[in-house]
């Protein structure tokens, strides 16, 4: 699923629907959160929430790109192909939240290739 933010401060409300909607709909939530200590995410709020839900929250160090890579990786595939689908068919800007929204659906639904089966097959069996 992909959830297109405006701005950083959207995140957290973002993240909290995303961990009730898995943990109903999947029964199964995040043991843990790993993020580069951004400030929208070390709100005491955010804390609370998160410890409330038994969710360690796990701040990484400055400038340790590796530590997050996977999510910057998938960020950067994501708006790659964004970016192919607005191009190429003149789309204007202003609906580029659309194409993200679609380009995370095709990924999620592309095989992996470690594993041979695609993300939504892994977590829904079909």
């Amino acid at each position: 699923m992909v959830f297109p933010i405006v701005t950083k401060a959207e995140g957290p409300n973002v993240l909290q629907w995303w961990i009730e909607f898995w943990t109903v709909q999947v029964r199964c939530a995040p043991r843990a959160l790993w993020t580069d200590k951004e400030r929208e995410f070390t709100s005491l709020s955010f804390s609370k929430y998160l410890a409330n839900r038994g969710i360690l929250f796990v701040p990484t160090l400055p400038y340790s790109p590796q530590k997050n890579g996977k999510a910057k990786c998938l960020n950067q595939t994501l708006g790659d192909m964004e970016r192919a689908m607005t191009t190429s068919c003149q789309v204007p800007h202003k609906f580029w939240h659309l194409a993200y929204i679609s380009a995370g659906f095709i990924h999620n639904r592309l095989p992996n290739s470690r594993c041979k089966m695609s993300p939504y097959k892994m977590l829904f069996g079909r």
